[in-house]
């Protein structure tokens, strides 16, 4: 009845070894083989008893110290080598390491049921012959989940990590990224790879001197420099960041195709802290664990210097940050071929490409951006939102268990904050600068309005809710970018001094009670405006008005394909047309639908686009 678990069958016990099972699903076999032995032993006569006993406490020895067969592999480096454009330098070694060593520590896995820690995809978890057997089998679990998050097992999180780092036209910023990228910890277990956009000589010369200095065998396993051809696939008047997505696109498929399982994604204008090789580490088990993470990132959007961060913990945004951030080869198989050519940041954070997928991060950022210009930054923003940063300079050795940060118990944390929470109520104006916030220019800095709030409930938690044509004058308050990010599911969480402010989209975010959301208008009817006409017209043609206060429901990606082809997909965009559906042959946007993060309005309009149109019937 149970053959197909019966340890003594030394097929079974051989298809736990196989290369081809991971680690998390031959913890899950090993503890199924337990249970049968001990289920066998039940219907044994006294002879297999001893047997059957001998094996469990085998089984018990590889649960608790996951003993492998050593099996050799060997990863031989040649010298420096130029290969279709590709400069690398390696030197020569040998490095044989049992399996034991790339062993993850995974209590389930996504195909089982588990009771008491047991896979039951067989139904058999239910038929546990001895009382003891389910202590075991409980504490073994216990075991394997904190021993999951313990440092020990970092250096084995990555299977096969590489580091790629974009560069274009910057040696200074770059020789800095360099340096400061040599002295991270753990760096040494990273294939580092160079993805210059074109062949400027400065640049290259950087990154050969500096890769003969610092990035050297044995400081790193591998160190690889290309030079992309700068070629304008979008036509020679595309803007800077086109060449920065297309650029991803080239090395990111390149370098996922020499089978790395991970790979970190920076920038020429980053210094790191001690511990961003080993944050990646800590939380790499965290993209197995959870089908609903997309991706890591090394940094908060709201990780400033005013507010209170903790360098250990991690949280959840449904905003997609960027900026130092991890990515597994599962994900580039599923979105590689769909890469986009330009913002491709923007691409990322549609929830038809993320599918709703958040991406943890770390309270404080483990990188610190240097460049005050760039493709996508001027000074001016660069002082307002990026100088204020705050970045560890420490150095943390163990992050701890990280299982807070998993759906189920990162949203029951939430509830509870809300739950905890005081409501205040801000007056927040109508974006004139009038009511809480200050007029004139934003300042990067907490508003004594937020101060006085944060000693009145010193200890206690602030729920603040807002309307998403609010949140310019409340991100003065608080000090953040005009637009809300760092979020999850719409809710922001922000340390001030001793209190915990939670900033809330009335209309977005599902964790509100009902009584504080607004829902879409039951008199709300979509309607497609003819080629060229605004919204307004649109909806005085069919006798109705346009309500501006609805466009938040709509200017989705999600429904605008519900009304619209949108052959290429969705773009995030500015213009007073948006969203739309765009028809003119000769626009780079061509067949994408738009949407956008300003306000839209009723009364906007292109010649060559059909806007989706709220509109609500006279009474």
């Amino acid at each position: 009845m149970f053959s197909w678990l019966v340890p003594c069958k030394s097929r079974h016990v051989a298809s736990i070894w196989s290369p081809n099972v991971t680690a998390r699903k031959r913890r899950v076999l090993l503890l199924q083989h337990l249970l049968a032995v001990h289920m066998l032993a039940a219907s044994c006569a006294s002879s297999c008893v001893a047997a059957t006993a001998t094996q469990s406490h085998v089984l018990l020895a590889m649960l608790a110290f996951n003993p492998v067969p050593a099996a050799s592999s060997t990863r031989t480096f040649s010298g420096a080598w130029v290969d279709n454009g590709e400069i690398s330098t390696r030197s020569t070694r040998t490095d044989s390491m049992s399996d034991a060593q790339h062993l993850h520590r995974y209590s389930g896995d996504s195909e089982h049921n588990t009771i008491n820690g047991v896979g039951n995809s067989s139904g058999i978890g239910s038929a546990i012959v001895y009382p003891e057997l389910e202590r075991v089998l409980q504490g073994a679990a216990r075991a394997t989940e904190e021993d999951l998050w313990h440092p020990k097992h970092y250096s084995t999180n990555l299977p096969d990590p590489a580091l790629v780092l974009f560069c274009y036209s910057r040696p200074e910023y770059l020789a800095s990224t360099l340096e400061s990228l040599a002295h991270v910890d753990q760096i040494g277990s990273l294939s580092i790879y160079i993805a210059q956009d074109g062949n400027n000589p400065r640049v290259r010369q950087v990154v050969e001197a500096m890769g003969r200095k610092l990035f050297y065998w044995p400081r790193v396993r591998s160190f690889t420099h290309w030079m992309r051809d700068r070629e304008p696939l979008l036509g020679k008047d595309q803007k800077g960041h086109a060449y920065v997505a297309q650029n991803y696109r080239f090395s990111l498929d390149r370098i996922f195709k020499k089978g790395h399982s991970h790979v970190i994604i920076v920038e020429d204008d980053m210094n790191f802290s001690l511990d961003f090789v080993r944050y990646f580490q800590a939380t790499a088990p965290l993209l197995e664990l959870d089908p609903s993470i997309l991706a890591i990132s090394s940094w908060n959007d709201h990780g400033l210097k005013y507010y209170t961060n903790d360098e250990r913990r991690v949280f959840r945004t449904s905003y997609f940050p960027g900026l130092g951030w991890m990515m597994s080869s599962k994900l580039w198989a599923e979105i590689g071929s769909q890469f986009p050519l330009e913002n491709w940041d923007h691409w990322l954070r549609q929830s038809v490409v993320n599918k709703g997928r958040d991406t943890v991060v770390c309270e404080l950022n483990r990188n610190y951006n240097t460049g005050r210009t760039g493709a996508n930054m001027r000074a001016a923003q660069y002082d307002l939102q990026i100088k204020p940063m705050d970045h560890s300079e420490g150095n943390v050795m163990d992050f701890g268990n990280l299982d807070y940060v998993l759906l189920a118990h990162f949203e029951a944390k939430v509830e509870q904050l809300i739950k905890d929470a005081v409501h205040v109520t801000l007056d927040l104006g109508t974006n004139s600068g009038q009511g809480h916030a200050p007029a004139g220019k934003r300042k990067p800095e907490v508003s004594d309005v937020v101060k006085e709030v944060a000693l009145q409930h010193a200890g206690g938690i602030v729920l603040i809710t807002y309307k998403i044509e609010q949140y310019n004058e409340l991100s003065k308050l608080f000090g953040v970018v005009s637009f809300p990010r760092a979020h999850f599911k719409h809710i922001a969480i922000l340390n001030v001094a001793d209190a915990t402010f939670l900033l809330a989209d009335v209309r977005e975010c599902p964790f509100l009670p009902t009584d504080l959301r607004i829902f879409p208008s039951p008199a709300l009817v979509l309607l497609r405006a003819d080629r060229g006409m605004d919204c307004k017209a649109t909806c005085e043609t069919a006798r109705m008005w346009c309500d501006a206060t609805q466009f938040p429901f709509i200017n989705k990606c999600e429904v605008m394909q519900q009304h619209f082809p949108c052959e290429r997909g969705c773009d995030l965009v500015e213009g007073p047309d948006v969203p739309n559906y765009v028809d003119g042959v000769g626009l780079p946007t061509y067949q994408q639908c738009l949407v956008t993060d300003k306000r839209p309005k009723c009364d906007g309009s292109h010649q060559e686009t059909f806007r989706l149109c709220p509109c609500i019937a006279r009474e």
